[in-house]
């Protein structure tokens, strides 16, 4: 008889979410044949051509979060005992699902920092929201069976709070090959004699827009012509871009390209046309995007906050801290004083990131799930 597996992608809308969820389960060549999958998932994340290698495959509407939560908590046990699931995996431990046995992906670390002065600009929905993903997510991970973590860093600011390090694992995420063929040509400045730097990440206090956009304007009163391109959500609102841009005189010789969403094609093409590469987070659960700039073999600037250091390595030699515009313009300033050798550490950037495949990942997701499973059974 096959081991019936659950899989709760039905809150997993973000791009990052998204890809992790394409490349585990509908790319994967490891699934075991002994297994029959019954999963929900988000309507953005759906995929109709990947029905066949499903039992089930719905696709979950956007519903408000109050309705997504009482799904969970209500209809989901209810579809998990009809179809005799025998595990649920959930790709998201702030799952209001109660199901047992259950192994859960932790992939939402804002909740566990400390960001005390920076939470109080938040506004009342956001903290609220903080408030209880952190609360669901603890209930969820005393309950699950099993915990998978991306990083190191992740596992270990939540369990030294937490008695969960015994039943987790680390398992990363990796990027899309695409990202592997970018051939940037060594050169610091564009054919219009440009500095272009390239920051992809949505619009969030903990992603330091306004420090990187102060640390470019200082170095455009010493060298001509800088542009940085925001690639993300959240600068289409006015307010954003007034809270960013305060305080900030422009002249002929600082560009601001507010781009918004992009395909990844665009952001492949405006990776080849950047000169360096920025990434000035300082709360990543893994950092996808850190890891398709490494791929690119563009040389990159780093916040030394967070897992980043976990993955680019603590001797990395272009980190900064994120919240210091004082920081990033120095590192800036280095890489552009020599900009050989920032290439050189960008070459070896990717041959770490191949490190990261998709192949073993989903092999690894795959075998722990069904040793998991049947670990369980035995054990009822």
């Amino acid at each position: 008889m096959k081991i019936r597996i659950g899989i709760d992608a039905s809150r997993c809308s973000s791009g990052g979410a998204i890809e992790h969820f394409r490349n585990v389960f509908y790319n994967s060549t490891s699934k075991n044949p002994d297994v029959e999958y019954f999963c929900w998932v988000a309507e953005e994340g759906y995929e109709s051509s990947c029905k066949d290698q499903f039992e089930l495959l719905r696709a979950m509407p956007d519903n408000p979060i109050i309705i997504q939560i009482f799904w969970q908590f209500l209809a989901l046990p209810l579809l998990l005992k009809y179809y005799k699931i025998d595990l649920l995996f959930t790709l998201d431990t702030a799952s209001a699902c109660l199901f047992k046995p259950q192994i859960s992906l932790h992939q939402d670390l804002l909740a566990f920092e400390k960001y005390s002065e920076a939470l109080k600009s938040l506004t009342l929905q956001e903290k609220i929201r903080l408030w209880f993903v952190k609360k669901f997510s603890i209930v969820n991970m005393m309950r699950s069976e099993k915990l998978i973590f991306l990083t190191h860093y992740a596992r270990k600011l939540i369990t030294q709070k937490y008695s969960f390090q015994k039943k987790s694992v680390i398992i990363p995420h990796s990027c899309d090959k695409a990202y592997l063929d970018i051939n940037q040509p060594c050169q610091l400045r564009n054919q219009d004699a440009k500095l272009t730097f390239t920051y992809v990440s949505h619009y969030s206090f903990y992603k330091h827009q306004r420090e990187l956009i102060t640390a470019l304007y200082q170095l455009s009163m010493n060298i001509i012509d800088i542009e940085l391109n925001l690639i993300g959500s959240g600068f289409d609102d006015i307010k954003v871009r007034r809270s960013l841009l305060d305080g900030i005189s422009f002249g002929n010789t600082f560009k601001i390209n507010f781009m918004g969403f992009c395909t990844k094609k665009e952001i492949i093409d405006k990776y080849n046309e950047s000169s360096i590469l920025v990434f000035a987070s300082s709360c990543e659960a893994f950092g996808m995007t850190l890891i398709e700039k490494m791929a690119s073999s563009v040389p990159l600037a780093c916040s030394n906050k967070s897992c980043l250091p976990e993955l680019l390595g603590s001797n990395y030699p272009y980190f900064f801290d994120p919240t210091s515009s004082e920081s990033i313009k120095f590192t800036l300033k280095t890489m552009i004083n020599d900009f050989g050798l920032c290439k050189e550490v960008a070459i070896n950037n990717r041959t770490r990131a191949r490190e990261f495949r998709w192949s073993e990942i989903s092999s690894s997701y795959h075998e722990l799930i069904y040793q998991s499973a049947k670990e369980f059974s035995r054990s009822q």
